[in-house]
């Protein structure tokens, strides 16, 4: 009976061992998947910004995405594909810093991804407003756009403001962000 419990215990380990030897294959490949995106991300991110006459943002726009990436659900590289979108729609530095935090809540509560969200608030400065009804805003553009941007931001201010980092608050978000 003692040799039977222990060739049970040593078939125990060896599962033991394999399962282990499986989960840390699986961690490392994951980790080398998720740095190969993260440096994908960072790449189209400073491309976009210095095709776009913005390179001098990128420390700027890098440092809010990391603190970003804090509070919200969306990671810096998140953060940074929506940065190298909105880039492309004629957006200042400027105009790039202020946005993105409002780009993450309107992103968190339709649950868009960021780059789509930034594509959406993005063709919305430039006048096409459709997308935003699904937030019950029906603005008429002006053709001024930087008073166009300016009533847009705060009418989606005015429905999802905040929202990103309320929802990083929750348990779902801080696993998230935890993950």
């Amino acid at each position: 009976m003692g040799s039977k419990m222990g060739l049970a215990f040593a078939g125990i380990g060896t599962a033991a061992a394999a399962a282990g030897a499986v989960v840390a294959v699986d961690f490392g490949q994951k980790s080398v998947t998720a740095f190969i995106e993260a440096q994908g991300a960072q790449a189209k991110f400073e491309a976009s910004l210095a095709k776009n006459n913005l390179g001098d943002y990128a420390g700027d726009i890098d440092a809010l995405a990391s603190a970003l990436a804090l509070k919200t659900r969306f990671d810096d590289d998140a953060t940074k594909s929506g940065a190298a979108v909105l880039a492309n729609f004629g957006l200042t530095g400027d105009q790039l810093k202020a946005v993105l935090p409002l780009v993450q809540d309107y992103a968190a509560f339709t649950g868009k991804d960021m780059p789509t969200a930034s594509k959406t608030l993005g063709k919305a400065f430039l006048g096409n407003t459709k997308a935003l009804k699904d937030l019950g805003i029906a603005y008429k553009p002006t053709g001024d756009k930087a008073k166009d941007m300016a009533a847009i931001m705060a009418e989606v201010n005015a429905k999802v403001g905040g929202f990103a980092e309320k929802d990083g608050k929750t348990a779902a978000g801080t696993a998230a962000i935890l993950g």
